[in-house]
């Protein structure tokens, strides 16, 4: 396994810290939406922070590093009282958020090179879809129809936060000369 350096954990500190505080400023809006169904809006802003999740595993193409990210994340937000209804379970959310990141991006990188607008729309529609998944089976536990409304929410979520992932990712990738590349 190779060791991150030190740009590389400070370059994902950054897009954690980041993560949260996009989730933070969609949260208002998001709850205006939902209130209007009855939903918890958590699912839709949680697709803006974990978008960043998914560019820092593009960024940073080593598996484990989006699950280190979701990890840090779930961190800083229990530190900070933003674990909302999740408490300590926002530890097992964010974490296994990011591996399943890591997941698709390792299957991805064996069929392609770059990546494109489609991989941050599915890594974060995946990736918040399971999130929303289990926020809902270890609080909420809703079935049926308010379950699938509150998982759709979040694929859709993912899906647009993709479009800002993509956009940040190819800012970054310019400006950006990690440690992998040559």
């Amino acid at each position: 396994m190779q060791r991150y350096r030190t740009k590389e954990l400070i370059f994902i500190a950054l897009l954690c810290v980041l993560g949260l505080f996009s989730k933070k400023l969609v949260s208002p809006l998001a709850n205006v939406l939902t209130d209007f169904v009855h939903i918890a809006g958590g699912s839709f802003s949680s697709g803006f922070s974990k978008v960043f999740l998914v560019v820092g595993a593009a960024l940073v193409p080593r598996f484990g590093t989006a699950t280190l990210m979701g990890f840090v994340q779930a961190c800083i937000a229990l530190s900070l009282g933003m674990s909302s209804a999740q408490g300590a379970f926002i530890f097992v959310t964010y974490t296994v958020s990011g591996l399943i990141i890591d997941v698709f991006n390792l299957v991805y990188r064996k069929t392609c090179s770059k990546y494109p607008l489609s991989y941050f729309m599915i890594a974060t529609m995946l990736s918040n879809g399971l999130n929303s998944f289990l926020t809902n089976r270890l609080v909420f536990q809703f079935s049926g129809i308010p379950l699938a409304c509150w998982v759709s929410l979040a694929f859709s979520s993912g899906i647009l936060a993709g479009f800002l992932g993509y956009a940040v990712y190819e800012r970054l990738k310019r400006h950006m000369r990690l440690s992998y590349e040559k």
